[in-house]
């Protein structure tokens, strides 16, 4: 892995880690993720740790989820899972925008029509 300076500027983080990516964006992406499955004290927890979601094995290094993962496409995309009801690794994860990860909630309602399944919005714009 080469640092790509066009991803994210890090020459002023000079703190001390074993992959020296901190300063990457996808980051507190990673950071965040363990922190709603794994930190009783995340207002998040109870919808994640909480219902037994957690973060496969090879994601516990940062290393291996920017391997997986690979750069956010853009500065508004974050980590979304494509199966809310599962926990974080690779084949259940993705770089999503927002309006990806608004139309992927477990409050949307589901139609089915013609053998295709989206929500509400998505049949709409079409």
């Amino acid at each position: 892995m080469t640092y790509d300076p066009s991803v994210w500027d890090i020459s002023k983080n000079k703190i001390a880690t074993t992959h020296g990516m901190s300063g990457y964006p996808e980051y507190p992406a990673w950071g965040g993720m363990k922190q709603r499955c794994y930190n009783q004290n995340s207002d998040s927890f109870p919808l994640y740790g909480g219902t037994g979601k957690v973060v496969c094995e090879r994601w516990q290094s940062f290393q291996n989820f920017y391997d997986d993962m690979g750069p956010k496409p853009s500065a508004s995309h974050s980590i979304d899972r494509i199966d809310g009801s599962k926990g974080y690794y690779p084949e259940n994860c993705r770089w999503a925008t927002p309006e990806e990860q608004a139309r992927n909630t477990r409050t949307n309602r589901l139609i089915e029509h013609e053998g295709r399944t989206q929500c509400l919005a998505a049949w709409a714009d079409e």
